[in-house]
């Protein structure tokens, strides 16, 4: 569906505001930066370049396989599945971006309603994305039809949890659909019916959780 520009973000404010309580800052700030700096270097991955001129929200970023890049990227998904309330902070003792109190898979399970159903095998996947910039007008587009389903896995069509963690700050102006501060991250389900700006740029970590 396309909205024009008045509509588009009158509904992303409504969206930004549905969403408020499902925002976290808790990862360590130094692997944030150190991500932040190599994915600006880093290409699409081949699909995104061969289908370049298709109408993508976002692009996938090609980090190679076992590279000190996924390492990073594993690191930050670990320190965000860690802090719990029972922890209360990161274990390796890295300095956090707000708050060292957060329950991260509490916060998840309050914004969509659902508990884990493999919790010993939470997350399913990761990347790195940019959000892609659109030339077909200054519309606002949903694509609720399709979701933000986990790349490496598009077809798997079981209930998941996404999380977004912002590299860069991510705005309207970047491609994003609400506004996160560097190192916040934002949780929303799959299949969730969400405006997006025709603007990119953007940049961030998603990964999927079986949740």
């Amino acid at each position: 569906m396309r909205l024009p520009p008045r509509d588009g973000k009158e509904r992303a404010k409504e969206q930004s505001d549905r969403h408020s309580a499902a925002v976290g800052s808790s990862l360590p700030v130094d692997t944030i930066q150190d991500i932040l700096r190599i994915a600006h270097t880093l290409d699409p991955r081949p699909l995104f370049i061969k289908y370049a001129e298709t109408r993508f929200l976002w692009e996938i970023l090609d980090m190679g396989e076992d590279t000190d890049i996924v390492k990073k990227v594993k690191t930050l998904v670990s320190a965000w599945v860690q802090v719990s309330a029972s922890t209360q902070s990161y274990s390796s003792g890295q300095s956090l971006t707000v708050n060292e109190t957060e329950d991260n898979i509490t916060r998840v399970v309050e914004s969509v309603g659902r508990q884990p159903y493999e919790p010993d095998k939470l997350v399913s996947g990761f990347a790195i994305f940019r959000m892609k910039q659109r030339d077909d007008g200054p519309d606002w587009i949903t694509l609720n039809d399709h979701g933000w389903p986990d790349p490496n896995d598009p077809h798997d069509l079981t209930p998941q949890t996404a999380v977004f963690v912002a590299l860069s700050d991510l705005c309207y102006e970047n491609g994003f659909f609400m506004d996160l501060k560097s190192g916040q991250d934002v949780c929303l389900d799959t299949k969730e019916d969400i405006v997006y700006p025709p603007k990119g740029g953007g940049l961030g970590v998603a990964f999927w959780l079986r949740l």
